[in-house]
């Protein structure tokens, strides 16, 4: 099992008020055009220097409370196709551990952080 090593960051209240902020300006782009933040979210926290594995990690768990969220106010409003989300969901799903076997493939290989960013930037 590949072992990743936790960094603590006991300072995290000196940038708590930009992490406010970012989870704003998130919420708001997601709330406005329907779009995950995770293009934004993961990235940011990684330039703030969360490294990329918990930025990923951390972003992750934030889009589930979100997404939580989100639907039960457009379910509320009839804007929920629930066999359109089932089947996507299967293909999620499978997406979601292909992605996740690739990142800890390019974590024992050293190459996580450059890969990762490289494509973000596409």
């Amino acid at each position: 099992m590949l072992e990743v090593s936790l960094v603590l960051f006991e300072d995290i209240t000196s940038i708590a008020w930009l992490l406010i902020l970012l989870g704003f300006i998130v919420g708001t782009l997601s709330g406005f055009f329907g779009v995950g933040g995770a293009f934004i979210m993961t990235p940011a926290l990684n330039i703030l220097g969360f490294p990329i594995v918990y930025a990923i990690g951390t972003d992750l768990a934030l889009m589930l409370g979100t997404s939580i969220l989100a639907t039960v106010r457009h379910f509320k409003f009839g804007n929920v196709d629930i066999r359109l989300g089932i089947y996507m969901l299967l293909g999620t799903t499978v997406g979601v551990w292909l992605g996740k076997s690739l990142v800890f493939i390019l974590l024992a290989s050293g190459e996580a952080e450059t890969v990762i960013r490289l494509i973000y930037i596409l």
